[in-house]
C-alpha cells in the first residue's frame, strides 16, 4: 500500500542507513577526485612561485668576467627589500660586441636610426619564469 506524498515503495527517505551510506560514499568519492588536484596545485604553485636556480654556464662566465668585450657594463646593486640585482647597460665603447654589431648593421640595412652606442633609451625588466628569464 501506497501513503499518499510517498515518492514510491523506493524512497530514500524511508532507509536512513542507505542515505547515510550514499552520503558518505559521494564525500569519499569527491576527496579522492579533490586530493590530486590540491596535491598538484600545491606542487605547481612551489616550482611557479620558487623556480630553482639554472646553474652559471661557462658562457655566462665569460660574458661577466669581461662585460665590455660583449659591449655592456654590469654593476650589482639591491633593489627594493634587499633583493639583488644587477643593471646591465650597454657600454659606450665595446669591444668585441660580435651579436651587437651583426643587429646594428642589419637594422642599418633596413634604413633605421641608430643612436650611439650605450645611449639607453628605455629600461627593460627581466623576471624569473617556471623556466628562465622572461
Amino acid at each position: 500500500m501506497a501513503i499518499a506524498g510517498k515518492a514510491g515503495k523506493w524512497a530514500i527517505s524511508e532507509y536512513p542507513m542507505m542515505k547515510r551510506r550514499l552520503i558518505y560514499l559521494v564525500v569519499v568519492l569527491v576527496m579522492i577526485c579533490l586530493l590530486p588536484l590540491v596535491g598538484i596545485g600545491y606542487w605547481g604553485s612551489g616550482r611557479l612561485l620558487f623556480p630553482e636556480r639554472r646553474v652559471l654556464q661557462d658562457y655566462h662566465r665569460k660574458i661577466l668576467e669581461d662585460p665590455q668585450r660583449f659591449g655592456i657594463s654590469v654593476q650589482d646593486y639591491e633593489g627594493p627589500q634587499k633583493t639583488p640585482c644587477l643593471m646591465v647597460e650597454p657600454s659606450t665603447e665595446p669591444r668585441e660586441a660580435k651579436k651587437g654589431r651583426v643587429a646594428r648593421e642589419l637594422l642599418a640595412g633596413k634604413g633605421q636610426d641608430l643612436r650611439p652606442w650605450g645611449e639607453v633609451r628605455g629600461t627593460l625588466i627581466l623576471l624569473h619564469g617556471r623556466s628562465g628569464r622572461k
